[in-house]
């Protein structure tokens, strides 16, 4: 029974067959650079050129505000005399798994040392070498992601992994009885408990491993023929514990003669399985979860509208309030709603970045206590 559930969520994780059409992603890292003189400029140019997404603060409170507001890995900050970076790095509290580097206007300045004792972790001379500067963010982004990594995994086992594993374990010392040697009149139903269990630890471990080979570049597509038709079907076959348990029906529906994608099968399988695992969650029970594929159009900037096949996957429920939208596809971003309802915060920003892998988009309307819909749109060729 676990074998066959697991199955379908290992299948990113095999080995790429020789193909030409291979794909890697990166997500850009974050930095923002505090500088209350302006002077800064070019170094953010220089930054941003070499992949990262740079943000400028030229106050102390906005500069704070961004720094609490999105997740900024790396933050540089001015502090020769007379500015506040110094004052920054006191209100900021930045973590472990933020690094902030001084800037400074000549090797070994008085400013440097005080930054040094101050907290910051590096500093680079500006004006300076381009190449060096680059190199200091590299190997502090390089940093950041190890401590990320750790914090995130010790995250993942002490409370994540921990509920379903308890529930496992528990219902399976249930299942049978050692005195009389018969199996309990629940056993079936336990079962699919178990089996519930071991697929959301499943589907935990390999948002988080996805989300790791995304930020650090390592995602690869292997492309083939992709029908929908047979892949929601087996998606649905997958979930169907899932969606027993929590008293649902899932409705599938497939536009007639609807070409084949061309999709990493197992990430677009992930993707999807996020979206109803998510509506799994949500849903009050007795209701229905939609699951939709047809033809659409696809805007790209520069050329136009052009073929496209959508995913929808609908349900009812709490929904998002349209400030929550905007956010949802962060990084550990949960919805409000949520309240106790376990996740990792992992599972739109890993749709995302597999659809954005493809060339596509994703997109969430909603209302609250009523209809939420995700949509996967993604190209096709027209043979």
């Amino acid at each position: 029974m676990l074998t066959a559930f697991a199955l379908p969520f290992t299948r990113c994780y095999m080995a790429c067959r020789e193909t030409d059409s291979h794909v890697c992603l990166r997500t850009p890292a974050r930095v923002l650079i505090f500088d209350e003189t302006g002077s800064t400029a070019a170094l953010a140019e220089l930054v941003a050129e070499n992949g990262f997404a740079v943000e400028q603060c030229h106050s102390l409170k906005s500069a704070l505000d961004q720094f609490h507001q999105r997740d900024f890995p790396l933050v540089l900050i001015r502090t020769d005399e007379g500015g506040s970076g110094l004052e920054f790095i006191s209100q900021a509290h930045a973590p472990r798994s933020n690094i902030c580097i001084a800037v400074t206007d000549c090797m070994g300045c008085e400013s440097a040392i005080r930054s040094l004792r101050a907290g910051v972790r590096d500093y680079v001379v500006w004006p300076g070498c381009g190449e060096e500067i680059i190199h200091s963010l590299s190997r502090a982004l390089e940093e950041v992601e190890h401590a990320r990594f750790r914090e995130d995994m010790l995250a993942m086992l002490t409370h994540d992994i921990k509920i379903p594993l308890s529930s496992i374990l528990g219902y399976a010392a249930l299942i049978f009885d050692e005195h009389s040697h018969e199996l309990h009149p629940r056993s079936h139903e336990f079962v699919k408990i178990i089996s519930a269990s071991g697929l959301k630890i499943l589907s935990l471990i390999d948002n988080f491993l996805t989300t790791n080979k995304i930020d650090s570049g390592r995602l690869h597509l292997c492309l083939e023929e992709v029908s929908l038709q047979p892949f929601l079907e087996d998606l649905a076959s997958t979930f169907r514990a899932e969606i027993e348990r929590h008293n649902l029906s899932l409705q599938l529906s497939v536009e007639h003669e609807l070409p084949p994608l061309e999709a990493d099968e197992g990430l677009l399988f992930r993707a999807v399985g996020n979206l109803l695992s998510n509506a799994c969650k949500f849903s009050p029970a007795g209701s229905e979860i939609q699951i939709k594929a047809r033809h659409s159009m696809l805007e790209s900037a520069g050329h136009g509208p052009s073929p496209a096949i959508c995913i929808d996957v609908c349900n009812e429920g709490p929904g998002l309030g349209p400030e929550e939208i905007p956010e949802i596809f962060e990084r550990f971003r949960r919805g409000r709603a949520q309240g106790s309802i376990e996740g990792s915060g992992l599972g739109a920003y890993v749709v995302k970045s597999i659809v954005e892998a493809h060339g596509g988009t994703v997109t969430v309307t909603s209302v609250p206590n009523g209809l939420t819909m995700f949509s996967i749109c993604l190209p096709f060729k027209v043979l």
